[in-house]
């Protein structure tokens, strides 16, 4: 790990990089399954599924830290809470049942 910031953070963004692609592939295979993907409607691609959905989950905090160059602060109960939400509003939309 000490040798992820040496030449421009190059191997660092290696690993990083290939462990953004699992997560990817994990969540692509996810929305390939047939059970799920019956579910879906057929205009969105798993690909696409995959990435919105990981957009949904880091986007809101991803950006701020972006813009005050602060790492957010949530807590495992927080970050739980902020997942579960994602998942929810990703499946049933933010309408009432």
């Amino acid at each position: 790990m000490s040798e992820g910031s040496k030449n421009g953070g190059k191997l660092g963004k290696t690993f990083l990089d290939q462990i953004l692609k699992k997560i990817d592939l994990v969540l692509i295979n996810f929305f390939e399954r047939d059970e799920v993907k019956a579910k879906f409607d057929p205009k969105f691609s798993a690909k696409f599924a995959a990435k919105y959905f990981i957009q949904s989950v880091i986007g809101a905090y991803y950006y701020d830290s972006l813009l005050i160059n602060e790492e957010p602060k949530l807590s495992e109960k927080e970050r739980k809470k902020h997942v579960g939400l994602c998942v929810e509003l990703f499946l049933n939309g933010i309408s009432k049942k």
